[in-house]
């Protein structure tokens, strides 16, 4: 199976692997590895990353997928939103890019100071978890 670049790819392929958004924003691949991914391949072995459970300590970025391109990637009509600190979403520049020019909401979170940028993990997903939810994208 092989992807492209677009939102459609990903809509494709999430229900193949996860079933449902909501199994895809979890994380929760379901059983058993779609037969389209044949064994040995990039998407059999991004599979079996994904359902290891010697793993279940590992960080959401285990799978995360790399992509180098060679010209830009337009973010145009393909983004859904933005989560940002507040402090950032307060400049003009920022909220034109992400209003206008991308087109996609902006969700804002408080920054506390002392705070390591790790911290706010969670609250970026529960952001997100919660805006998926009100579009019933979850």
């Amino acid at each position: 199976m092989q992807l492209d670049g677009t939102l459609d790819s990903a809509r494709k392929l999430v229900p193949l692997v996860f079933g449902t958004n909501e199994q895809y924003f979890l994380g929760n691949a379901s059983a058993p590895a779609p037969t389209s991914f044949p064994v040995g391949s990039p998407a059999y072995r991004f599979y079996m990353l994904l359902t290891d459970n010697k793993m279940r300590t590992a960080d959401d970025r285990r799978s995360a997928i790399e992509v180098q391109m060679p010209s830009p990637v337009s973010l145009n009509r393909d983004l859904l939103c933005v989560v940002l600190p507040n402090e950032i979403l307060d400049r003009s520049d920022v909220r034109q890019a992400i209003l206008e020019i991308w087109q996609c909401d902006a969700i804002g979170y408080d920054v506390y100071m002392g705070d390591s940028p790790n911290s706010f993990a969670s609250v970026i997903r529960e952001k997100l978890k919660q805006r998926y939810e009100e579009a019933h994208r979850l």
